[in-house]
């Protein structure tokens, strides 16, 4: 589905144990014989991982955030 194999056809010596490994755009196109349908699922798939990148961050430092707050009022507490 992705990738990149610049010899697809995989040969053995037996030959009915020979096949093609087709990667990215070439798996895409024999499946659906669009040549630009690889572009067009991968664009969304992009955007929807940024949109987590994003999403994922702003927790991670809103955590970030509570526990240098947590460590702050802890060593607070044991000076007073």
């Amino acid at each position: 589905m992705y990738g990149i194999d610049n010899m697809p056809h995989k040969v053995n010596k037996d030959t009915d144990l020979s096949y093609y490994k087709l990667c990215g755009q070439s798996f895409w196109e024999l499946i659906s014989g669009d040549d630009e349908l690889y572009k067009k699922i991968i664009q969304p798939l992009d955007e929807g991982s940024k949109k987590k990148r994003r999403s994922v961050k702003k927790l991670l430092y809103k955590k970030i955030n509570e526990m240098t707050k947590d460590v702050v009022l802890f060593f607070i507490q044991r000076t007073t």
